[in-house]
């Protein structure tokens, strides 16, 4: 059974822009990132277990990653705050597997989260769409 998540990304008109550096699958199972010409970002899975990671920078630096999947054909989401860019998108996605210290957020699979970047900024996700193999979520950058 194959799953779709779509993430919009709103950012407050007075926030730094953040534009998405990387995004990375879970290499266990087929799944891809695309791009509509809206912009939002479309994760495809063929089946449960996997998740993708969309990873955020602006022109000073600032810079967090949101990580979505679907773990027993339920969703999960998580916000990584000030992430950093010495590791790949797949080192942090194992962080989710296979015992790693981040597996416990996967298995709790929570349908928003928020966090705050070292500045304040309020970053957050939420699914809109939380049942079903085509799934909405949100991130918010904030001010």
């Amino acid at each position: 059974m194959s799953f779709r998540i779509a993430v919009t990304t709103t950012q407050s008109p007075q926030s730094v822009f953040f534009r998405v550096e990387q995004q990375a699958v879970w290499h266990f199972h087929t799944a891809s990132w695309t791009t509509a010409p809206n912009g939002e970002r479309i994760l495809t899975m063929n089946q449960s277990g996997t998740s993708g990671i969309l990873r955020f920078v602006n022109n000073n630096g600032e810079r967090f990653a949101v990580i979505v999947g679907i773990d027993n054909r339920q969703r999960w989401c998580d916000i990584i705050p000030n992430d950093t860019p010495t590791q790949t998108g797949q080192s942090v996605l194992s962080l989710y597997y296979n015992g790693g210290r981040n597996a416990n957020i996967r298995e709790s699979r929570f349908s928003q989260r928020i966090a705050y970047l070292r500045g304040r900024r309020r970053i957050s996700i939420h699914f809109t769409v939380l049942q079903g193999n085509n799934l909405r979520a949100t991130i918010t950058v904030g001010q």
